[in-house]
């Protein structure tokens, strides 16, 4: 038996993260199976001192994506489950993006497959940063872990969450006794 629970999994980069590493990560972390697992990247918050670095990683990374056939061994990103899938999503991108979010890459439909997008500028009540959609994350800066692991754990979905790298807990300025709620 398999339960779905729906999903809007979140990640911090921290400063000290390497940055290829988590763009790396991130972006096979958003997009695996069309970004339609409950565990698959769709917040991602990064340090404000290292989140133009981190874009210009992660963007590239989103844009060579092969969209196309699953049974083509070289597709990263499959079609989602139907044609209404694909539409949802588009509208929640461009209601977005109506309401402020930029989109950095991609997020144009051919039937029911979505082209990887990259969002920013989102906003917490936007539909695509509360609710599981699929093809699609969103990176934002935060300045004070502590509000970025409240902004994580803002979220009625609590499958996965990942921060890079582990040892900014103890790191001056962090608050040591941050509680993770995930």
């Amino acid at each position: 038996m398999v339960l779905e629970l729906g999903g809007n999994a979140g990640v911090i980069v921290c400063a000290d993260a390497n940055i290829d590493f988590a763009a790396e990560r991130c972006a096979a972390g958003g997009f695996t199976y069309a970004g339609q697992t409950c565990i698959s990247v769709q917040r991602i918050l990064v340090e404000d001192g290292v989140y133009d670095k981190f874009v210009a990683a992660l963007v590239p990374r989103v844009q060579k994506l092969k969209v196309g056939d699953v049974l083509d061994e070289a597709t990263d990103v499959g079609p989602l489950i139907n044609e209404a899938a694909a539409r949802r999503n588009i509208e929640w991108i461009e209601e977005a993006v109506r309401d402020g979010a930029k989109l950095l890459c991609g997020g144009q439909r051919t039937g029911s497959t979505v082209t990887p997008a990259v969002l920013t500028n989102t906003r917490p009540e936007m539909r695509v940063n509360c609710m599981e959609i699929f093809v699609r994350c969103h990176v934002e800066r935060f300045t004070d872990f502590d509000d970025a692991l409240a902004s994580i754990n803002r979220s009625d979905f609590g499958l996965q969450a990942g921060c890079s790298p582990a040892t900014s807990f103890g790191s001056p300025g962090r608050s040591r006794h941050s509680k993770w709620a995930v």
